[in-house]
């Protein structure tokens, strides 16, 4: 009876750990398809709607490392940590934007407008190489 119970509690442990796995392994890409879509978009959509997104789809450097951190723990493959890092590329435009010299309006939007786009194209790679039934 009691050899049951700790295969019951292993199998919750592997179904817990398999789901936390696959959680780890999409919220990057997941959250790099809002990013992007969010740097194309940002200059046609109302202040308000920006307002709110850029509450939403701000990513700390924490959480770029914490998402790293778990890539690196669960040795996941160099194509998720890239998708982990992506993100961080704002944060890279700010900090030259504050410290070495200012850009203008459109050159940020340009900035963004690029960074968007190589996102997109990005997650179109990593679409045609893992979940495409061709190759």
């Amino acid at each position: 009876m009691e050899s049951r119970d700790r295969r019951n509690a292993v199998e919750s442990i592997i179904g817990i750990l398999r789901r936390t796995t696959r959680l780890v392994q999409l919220a990057p890409f997941v959250y790099l398809a809002f990013y992007a879509s969010y740097l194309i978009l940002c200059d046609i959509v109302p202040d308000s709607l920006l307002g709110a997104s850029d509450l939403v789809l701000y990513v700390s450097p924490a959480t770029s490392g914490g998402l790293l951190f778990l890539s690196l723990l669960l040795k996941l493959c160099k194509f998720h940590k890239i998708a982990c890092l992506i993100p961080f590329s704002s944060q890279i435009e700010s900090l030259v934007d504050c410290y070495l010299f200012t850009f203008t309006e459109a050159e940020i939007v340009l900035i963004n407008l690029l960074l968007g786009i190589s996102s997109l194209l990005y997650l179109a790679f990593v679409h045609k190489r893992f979940l495409s039934n061709g190759s």
